[in-house]
Protein backbone atom coordinates (compact mmCIF):
# COMPACT_ATOMS: atom_id res chain seq x y z
CA UNK A 1 0.00 0.00 0.00
CA UNK A 2 1.42 3.54 -0.69
CA UNK A 3 1.57 5.76 2.05
CA UNK A 4 0.00 9.02 1.95
CA UNK A 5 2.30 11.72 1.77
CA UNK A 6 1.40 14.42 4.58
CA UNK A 7 -0.59 17.58 3.42
CA UNK A 8 1.95 20.29 3.91
CA UNK A 9 4.43 18.39 1.78
CA UNK A 10 1.82 17.90 -1.32
CA UNK A 11 1.08 21.88 -0.74
CA UNK A 12 4.99 22.49 -0.59
CA UNK A 13 5.42 19.45 -3.75
CA UNK A 14 2.44 21.82 -5.78
CA UNK A 15 3.84 25.33 -4.83
CA UNK A 16 7.70 24.01 -6.03
CA UNK A 17 5.46 22.93 -9.46
CA UNK A 18 3.78 25.43 -9.87
CA UNK A 19 6.90 27.93 -9.01
CA UNK A 20 9.06 25.71 -11.74
CA UNK A 21 6.28 26.15 -14.40
CA UNK A 22 6.20 29.70 -13.80
CA UNK A 23 10.23 29.58 -14.03
CA UNK A 24 10.28 27.59 -16.80
CA UNK A 25 7.48 29.72 -18.86
CA UNK A 26 9.23 32.75 -17.84
CA UNK A 27 12.46 31.21 -19.29
CA UNK A 28 11.24 30.47 -21.96
CA UNK A 29 9.88 33.98 -22.71
CA UNK A 30 12.82 35.04 -21.47
CA UNK A 31 14.75 33.16 -24.46
CA UNK A 32 11.94 33.66 -27.01
CA UNK A 33 12.32 37.50 -26.49
CA UNK A 34 16.19 37.56 -26.62
CA UNK A 35 16.11 34.92 -29.91
CA UNK A 36 13.39 37.49 -31.68
CA UNK A 37 15.43 40.16 -30.87
CA UNK A 38 18.45 38.35 -31.93
CA UNK A 39 16.95 37.23 -35.09
CA UNK A 40 15.84 40.98 -35.49
CA UNK A 41 18.96 42.27 -34.62
CA UNK A 42 20.85 39.73 -37.05
CA UNK A 43 17.92 40.13 -39.60
CA UNK A 44 18.52 44.46 -39.64
CA UNK A 45 21.58 44.06 -40.00
CA UNK A 46 21.77 41.46 -42.85
CA UNK A 47 19.01 43.76 -44.48
CA UNK A 48 22.00 46.98 -43.57
CA UNK A 49 24.48 44.92 -45.40
CA UNK A 50 22.77 44.00 -48.13
CA UNK A 51 21.52 47.25 -49.03
CA UNK A 52 25.08 48.76 -48.57
CA UNK A 53 26.26 45.85 -50.81
CA UNK A 54 23.34 47.15 -53.09
CA UNK A 55 24.28 50.63 -53.36
CA UNK A 56 27.87 50.18 -53.42
CA UNK A 57 27.44 48.02 -56.61
CA UNK A 58 24.74 50.13 -57.92
CA UNK A 59 27.33 53.28 -57.91
CA UNK A 60 30.05 50.57 -59.05
CA UNK A 61 27.63 49.96 -61.77
CA UNK A 62 26.72 53.63 -62.57
CA UNK A 63 30.15 54.76 -62.10
CA UNK A 64 30.84 51.93 -64.67
CA UNK A 65 27.89 52.88 -67.05
CA UNK A 66 28.90 56.54 -66.87
CA UNK A 67 32.67 56.63 -67.20
CA UNK A 68 31.41 53.96 -70.40
CA UNK A 69 29.73 56.38 -71.72
CA UNK A 70 32.06 59.18 -71.41
CA UNK A 71 34.56 57.28 -72.97
CA UNK A 72 32.29 56.60 -75.64
CA UNK A 73 30.67 60.34 -76.05
CA UNK A 74 33.83 61.13 -75.88
CA UNK A 75 35.52 59.08 -78.89
CA UNK A 76 32.43 59.65 -81.16
CA UNK A 77 32.90 63.79 -80.31
CA UNK A 78 36.70 63.33 -81.03
CA UNK A 79 35.92 61.07 -84.76
CA UNK A 80 33.19 63.78 -85.34
CA UNK A 81 35.49 66.65 -85.17
CA UNK A 82 38.14 64.90 -87.23
CA UNK A 83 35.79 64.23 -89.79
CA UNK A 84 34.43 67.65 -89.48
CA UNK A 85 37.95 69.26 -89.67
CA UNK A 86 38.98 67.14 -92.63
CA UNK A 87 35.57 67.84 -94.57
CA UNK A 88 36.30 71.64 -93.93
CA UNK A 89 39.80 71.94 -94.76
CA UNK A 90 38.89 70.01 -97.74
CA UNK A 91 35.91 72.52 -98.60
CA UNK A 92 38.55 75.29 -97.94
CA UNK A 93 41.50 73.86 -100.21
CA UNK A 94 38.97 73.76 -102.93
CA UNK A 95 36.86 77.19 -102.67
CA UNK A 96 40.50 79.09 -102.36
CA UNK A 97 41.74 76.84 -105.33
CA UNK A 98 38.76 78.22 -107.25
CA UNK A 99 39.05 81.62 -105.99
CA UNK A 100 42.79 81.95 -106.53
CA UNK A 101 41.63 80.73 -110.53
CA UNK A 102 38.72 82.98 -110.68
CA UNK A 103 40.87 86.18 -109.30
CA UNK A 104 43.95 85.41 -111.56
CA UNK A 105 41.28 85.64 -114.37
CA UNK A 106 39.75 88.72 -113.11
CA UNK A 107 42.99 90.17 -112.71
CA UNK A 108 44.27 88.86 -116.11
CA UNK A 109 41.27 90.69 -117.79
CA UNK A 110 41.52 93.56 -115.87
CA UNK A 111 44.74 93.95 -116.38
CA UNK A 112 44.86 94.00 -120.11
CA UNK A 113 41.80 95.89 -119.90
CA UNK A 114 43.39 98.84 -118.25
CA UNK A 115 46.67 98.59 -120.33
CA UNK A 116 44.65 98.90 -123.66
CA UNK A 117 42.53 101.76 -121.63
CA UNK A 118 45.72 103.36 -120.58
CA UNK A 119 47.42 103.28 -124.00
CA UNK A 120 44.08 104.73 -125.75
CA UNK A 121 44.03 107.56 -123.29
CA UNK A 122 47.76 107.83 -123.37
CA UNK A 123 47.51 108.77 -127.39
CA UNK A 124 44.57 110.82 -126.93
CA UNK A 125 46.35 113.12 -124.32
CA UNK A 126 49.55 113.31 -126.02
CA UNK A 127 47.56 114.42 -129.02
CA UNK A 128 45.52 116.47 -126.94
CA UNK A 129 49.22 117.72 -125.33
CA UNK A 130 50.53 118.75 -128.74
CA UNK A 131 47.76 120.33 -130.29
CA UNK A 132 47.75 122.53 -126.84
CA UNK A 133 50.92 123.25 -126.22
CA UNK A 134 51.60 123.97 -130.18
CA UNK A 135 48.29 126.32 -129.85
CA UNK A 136 50.04 128.36 -126.17
CA UNK A 137 53.09 128.45 -127.86
CA UNK A 138 51.83 130.02 -130.61
CA UNK A 139 49.72 132.20 -128.57
CA UNK A 140 52.66 132.72 -126.38
CA UNK A 141 54.68 134.07 -128.75
CA UNK A 142 52.51 136.40 -130.20
CA UNK A 143 51.60 138.12 -126.67
CA UNK A 144 55.36 138.57 -125.75
CA UNK A 145 55.89 139.67 -129.05
CA UNK A 146 53.39 142.32 -128.80
CA UNK A 147 53.92 143.31 -124.99
CA UNK A 148 57.72 143.86 -125.55
CA UNK A 149 57.16 146.30 -128.52
CA UNK A 150 54.74 147.70 -125.91
CA UNK A 151 57.15 147.97 -123.39
CA UNK A 152 60.03 149.24 -125.44
CA UNK A 153 57.70 151.67 -126.61
CA UNK A 154 56.59 152.91 -123.24
CA UNK A 155 60.23 152.58 -122.17
CA UNK A 156 61.44 155.13 -124.68
CA UNK A 157 58.79 157.60 -124.43
CA UNK A 158 59.13 157.41 -120.49
CA UNK A 159 62.87 157.89 -120.95
CA UNK A 160 62.44 160.60 -122.86
CA UNK A 161 60.05 162.42 -121.12
CA UNK A 162 62.35 162.35 -117.27
CA UNK A 163 65.23 163.49 -119.62
CA UNK A 164 63.45 166.72 -120.46
CA UNK A 165 62.56 167.23 -117.15
CA UNK A 166 65.62 166.28 -115.54
CA UNK A 167 66.78 169.89 -115.73
CA UNK A 168 63.35 171.37 -115.27
CA UNK A 169 63.10 173.36 -112.18
CA UNK A 170 61.45 171.22 -109.52
CA UNK A 171 57.88 172.57 -109.02
CA UNK A 172 56.24 172.45 -105.15
CA UNK A 173 59.23 171.54 -103.81
CA UNK A 174 58.54 171.61 -100.07
CA UNK A 175 55.91 169.13 -101.21
CA UNK A 176 58.93 166.74 -103.08
CA UNK A 177 61.15 167.37 -100.31
CA UNK A 178 58.47 166.05 -97.94
CA UNK A 179 58.30 162.71 -99.52
CA UNK A 180 61.21 162.05 -100.48
CA UNK A 181 61.87 162.47 -96.48
CA UNK A 182 59.27 159.56 -95.91
CA UNK A 183 60.98 157.17 -97.85
CA UNK A 184 63.73 156.79 -94.90
CA UNK A 185 65.96 154.19 -94.62
CA UNK A 186 68.74 152.66 -92.04
CA UNK A 187 71.20 155.36 -93.08
CA UNK A 188 72.08 157.96 -95.84
CA UNK A 189 73.25 155.80 -98.03
CA UNK A 190 70.70 153.33 -97.98
CA UNK A 191 68.08 156.21 -97.85
CA UNK A 192 69.88 157.62 -101.00
CA UNK A 193 69.63 154.85 -102.91
CA UNK A 194 65.60 154.24 -102.56
CA UNK A 195 64.90 157.78 -103.34
CA UNK A 196 67.13 157.47 -106.29
CA UNK A 197 65.00 153.99 -107.31
CA UNK A 198 61.76 155.97 -106.63
CA UNK A 199 62.90 158.80 -109.06
CA UNK A 200 64.15 156.89 -111.67
CA UNK A 201 64.49 153.62 -113.02
CA UNK A 202 68.25 151.49 -113.31
CA UNK A 203 67.98 151.87 -117.46
CA UNK A 204 67.82 155.69 -117.08
CA UNK A 205 70.62 156.04 -114.54
CA UNK A 206 72.86 153.70 -116.55
CA UNK A 207 72.91 156.42 -118.81
CA UNK A 208 74.03 159.06 -116.12
CA UNK A 209 77.39 159.84 -113.82
CA UNK A 210 77.92 162.95 -112.17
CA UNK A 211 79.85 165.03 -113.68
CA UNK A 212 78.85 163.95 -117.45
CA UNK A 213 82.07 162.05 -118.98
CA UNK A 214 81.84 159.67 -121.61
CA UNK A 215 78.82 160.49 -123.63
CA UNK A 216 76.39 160.32 -120.68
CA UNK A 217 74.57 163.12 -118.93
CA UNK A 218 75.74 164.96 -115.87
CA UNK A 219 73.46 164.18 -112.69
CA UNK A 220 75.60 165.97 -110.41
CA UNK A 221 74.35 169.64 -111.83
CA UNK A 222 70.19 168.09 -112.12
CA UNK A 223 68.18 169.93 -110.03
CA UNK A 224 67.07 166.51 -108.71
CA UNK A 225 70.29 165.67 -107.25
CA UNK A 226 69.88 169.23 -105.77
CA UNK A 227 67.04 167.94 -103.95
CA UNK A 228 67.71 164.35 -103.23
CA UNK A 229 70.80 165.74 -101.23
CA UNK A 230 69.28 168.31 -99.52
CA UNK A 231 66.71 165.60 -98.69
CA UNK A 232 69.19 163.10 -97.22
CA UNK A 233 71.46 165.04 -95.19
CA UNK A 234 68.72 167.03 -93.27
CA UNK A 235 67.42 163.31 -92.52
CA UNK A 236 71.24 162.17 -91.35
CA UNK A 237 72.78 164.68 -90.03
CA UNK A 238 76.28 162.42 -89.63
CA UNK A 239 76.34 161.69 -93.06
CA UNK A 240 78.82 164.23 -94.98
CA UNK A 241 78.45 165.59 -98.78
CA UNK A 242 81.64 164.04 -99.65
CA UNK A 243 80.60 160.77 -98.32
CA UNK A 244 77.04 161.21 -100.48
CA UNK A 245 78.81 162.33 -103.76
CA UNK A 246 81.14 159.12 -103.33
CA UNK A 247 78.24 156.71 -102.50
CA UNK A 248 76.42 157.81 -105.21
CA UNK A 249 78.42 158.24 -107.73
CA UNK A 250 79.31 154.23 -107.71
CA UNK A 251 75.35 153.49 -107.19
CA UNK A 252 75.37 155.34 -110.98
CA UNK A 253 78.44 153.45 -111.92
CA UNK A 254 77.07 150.14 -111.38
CA UNK A 255 73.04 150.61 -112.37
CA UNK A 256 73.71 148.94 -115.66
CA UNK A 257 74.38 145.51 -113.79
CA UNK A 258 70.98 145.95 -111.74
CA UNK A 259 67.97 144.86 -112.74
CA UNK A 260 66.53 146.46 -116.10
CA UNK A 261 69.75 148.28 -116.70
CA UNK A 262 70.32 146.70 -119.87
CA UNK A 263 73.95 145.61 -118.94
CA UNK A 264 77.05 147.02 -119.61
CA UNK A 265 78.61 148.28 -123.30
CA UNK A 266 81.81 147.13 -124.41
CA UNK A 267 84.53 149.05 -125.19
CA UNK A 268 85.75 149.24 -129.02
Amino acid sequence: MQKKLPVDVTKKSHSLNTKVQNFNIQKSNSLNTKVQNFNIQKSNSLNTKVQNFNIQKSNSLNTKAQNFNIQKSNSLNTKAQNFNIQKSNSLNTKAQNFNTQKSNSLNTKAKNFNIQKSNSLNTKAQNFNIQKSNSLNTKAQNFNIQKSNTLNTKAKNFNIQKSNSLNTKVTNLKVQKFLLQKIGGTDGTDHMKKAMLRTMTNSYMAGLNMKGKRGKKAFGSSQLYLLIKETVLTSHTQYTESKFNEDLARFLKYAPERVGGGGRRRRD
